[in-house]
């Protein structure tokens, strides 16, 4: 008989963590060994544990919406070992990008099931990725550079062409070329060449998370 997945479980929320908790002991190829409130705690449990999987929430305080991904990031880089499945209620693709980037192996939403909980675990516990109902990946790749992206951001929170300049250290004429490039690529994809339009895109594909 195989060892059971010994999984830690991660979320802000005592009520719901303790209901999955049950969901999962039910299942007797899953053993449930520690959980964890806060990006500290995780990090710390997850070393003295050496848990197989880790199920990370993306929204583990409400002043940082993103604090899962960055704990996600911090244990794939100092426990390359471990697998992590996020279970988020977010849907859109760039927290979804963003959690990939960072290392997590799959991403399941919270309105899902139980048995698709259950096979997200098993199926990146085998050591593939994973990708449950709802989920909007794969994401479309950016065609921004980062200096595209930064520009887009600052636009998308009111942020002049001269505000824009001093904040990255440029002139204001190449933060307009960079807009021009940034019309020209996204042409498509917007309504419109204004900086709505570009606030509309940034919100869609997740593009100032953890940025601003």
């Amino acid at each position: 008989m195989s060892e059971s997945i010994r999984v830690l479980i991660v979320d802000d929320h005592p009520v719901y963590r303790a209901g999955l908790i049950g969901c999962l002991r039910e299942d007797p190829g899953i053993a449930v060994i520690g959980e964890a409130g806060n990006a500290q705690d995780v990090l710390r449990e997850a070393a003295r544990l050496n848990p197989d999987l880790v199920l990370m929430d993306i929204s583990l305080s409400e002043l940082n919406r993103i604090e899962g991904i960055d704990a996600t990031r911090r244990l794939c880089a100092e426990l390359p070992q471990m697998r992590v499945l996020i279970l988020s209620m977010h849907n859109k693709s760039g927290y979804v990008a963003k959690s990939v980037a960072a290392g997590a192996a799959g991403y399941v939403l919270k309105s899902s099931g139980g048995a698709e909980l259950l096979r997200g675990i098993r199926v990146v516990h085998d050591g593939v990725s994973y990708y449950g109902k709802g989920v909007e990946y794969p994401p479309r790749p950016s065609p921004l550079t980062k200096r595209e992206i930064e520009v887009v951001c600052h636009t998308a929170n009111s942020k002049s062409a001269k505000d824009i300049g001093n904040i990255l250290g440029i002139s204001d004429r190449t933060v307009q070329s960079h807009l021009d490039h940034i019309y020209c690529k996204l042409d498509s994809q917007l309504d419109s060449h204004n900086a709505v339009a570009l606030t509309l895109y940034a919100i869609k594909h997740g593009l100032c998370l953890g940025l601003l």
